[in-house]
């Protein structure tokens, strides 16, 4: 950048969380237990058995695409595809699609818990699947009395989700750990307390997210900060962005723009400092090459002029030579 020079930070796209915002239809969602606590999902994506992943130091898991579902109408629910375009409303009977999967949570009809063998058995199973299904749907519910039936759900409200087919079975998490160090997730008379939270909602913010692409656009030179793959140097000159065709690109005179995260990455530094240091050995070497050039020149030309002199001299021996000898005659 120039000094004092201002630019501007243009966002490709501007999808943040906003809590307490109102939860539509299709909104992709993570499940947080306050009990775990954690996050209920998938331990891998090829399993179909759901648990928590207990949290240490409040640090995000690895893979986190294990714990993204889609938040859609029950089945049984009247006119589903006109609820599509709305917001869930407390006491809405419910799907969760796991996203990665297209998997539907699914109470079992004859599965038992493996860890309390006194729970019925949660897990993922294809929407079409018929064999050993209890129910895909489950009723959405306030956990206090903050919220009640009929109101909007939204995020970061805490939610119980109660059984479709059982009216006192909930949706738990196991206080004891499984053999993986994990807890499961299970149909229970006792409720968990689950936390919504937007995995990547539709509603559109001017805030920068971490991670988003977006352009740098210098307000004084009228150019975008771009990336030149060819090589050349960078033109003084800043002309507006074409964006038609895909050519060369750096300042201003581009046709491609150049995508910026906005998380630093370490490894990119190291790599600038290395090319940094490279480009100024290969510069000294070519002051040194030059330098050495200019005395081979300079040494040339005074030989040249040592010649010359040489040259005059022994043209004036011979006239005086020639003066003698007709002065003898």
């Amino acid at each position: 950048f120039f000094d004092s020079s201002p630019c501007h930070v243009i966002m490709y796209k501007a999808d943040r969380n906003i809590r307490h915002a109102p939860l539509p239809y299709g909104a992709k969602i993570s499940l947080f237990s306050i009990q775990g606590p954690g996050y209920i999902g998938l331990s891998a994506l090829t399993s179909s058995d759901l648990n928590v992943e207990r949290l240490m130091d409040d640090t995000i898991p690895l893979s986190f695409e294990r714990f993204v579902f889609q938040i859609l109408p029950s089945k049984s629910e009247v006119k589903e595809s006109l609820k599509m375009a709305g917001d869930v409303i407390y006491g809405d009977s419910v799907c969760l699609r796991h996203f990665s999967s297209g998997k539907y949570l699914t109470l079992r009809k004859r599965g038992q818990s493996m860890v309390e063998k006194s729970c019925l058995k949660i897990c993922v199973m294809e929407e079409n699947a018929v064999d050993d299904v209890l129910c895909m749907g489950f009723r959405i519910l306030p956990r206090y009395k903050v919220r009640s039936e009929g109101e909007k759900v939204r995020t970061a409200d805490h939610i119980v989700l109660l059984a479709e087919a059982l009216d006192s079975r909930y949706v738990h998490v196991s206080t004891l750990q499984s053999a993986d160090s994990n807890f499961e997730v299970n149909c229970s008379t006792c409720c968990t307390s689950i936390s919504l939270s937007v995995y990547d909602d539709m509603l559109s913010t001017d805030s920068l997210r971490l991670g988003e692409p977006m352009l740098l656009f210098h307000q004084q030179q009228e150019g975008y900060l771009c990336a030149n793959r060819q090589g050349s140097e960078v033109s003084s000159e800043a002309q507006k962005c074409d964006f038609s065709s895909p050519a060369e690109i750096n300042w201003g005179q581009t046709s491609a723009y150049a995508s910026f995260r906005s998380s630093p990455n370490p490894a990119f530094d190291a790599l600038a400092t290395a090319e940094d240091c490279i480009s100024e050995q290969e510069r000294r070497a070519s002051s040194k090459e030059e330098v050495g050039t200019n005395n081979l020149e300079a040494t040339l030309k005074a030989t040249s002029l040592a010649e010359l002199n040489l040259e005059a001299t022994l043209k004036a021996t011979s006239l005086a030579e020639l003066n003698l000898e007709a002065t003898l005659k």
